[in-house]
């Protein structure tokens, strides 16, 4: 069976620097960003399917900017049992617990 991928959508524009890493939290539809500018980024995924449509589509907007860190950003993690914990670890040698709430 040959199955198809199709870009379903791209994170640009929002990042100067090198993206180290990715995570995508199970269950807060939120995507978490390590980047080369010191920065963990993070965004809203709201994925929909229009009627009559094959596809899904996706909305993504910039939540928070989290800084923290003094060099790169080289990786993120959402916490399983807690979806409004994220980790971060940097080339600083720390790593940052970040507790996310509405405002």
């Amino acid at each position: 069976m040959i199955m198809s991928l199709v870009v379903l959508f791209s994170l640009t524009g929002d990042h100067t620097r090198p993206i180290f890493d990715v995570d995508w939290s199970k269950s807060n539809n939120k995507i978490a960003t390590a980047c080369g500018d010191n920065n963990v980024r993070v965004f809203s995924v709201e994925l929909e399917r229009e009627e009559g449509e094959e596809r899904e589509s996706a909305h993504l907007q910039l939540l928070q900017t989290l800084k923290g860190h003094k060099q790169d950003v080289n990786g993120v993690a959402w916490c399983e049992k807690n979806s409004n914990l994220l980790a971060s670890a940097s080339d600083d040698e720390t790593v940052i617990v970040w507790h996310l709430s509405k405002e």
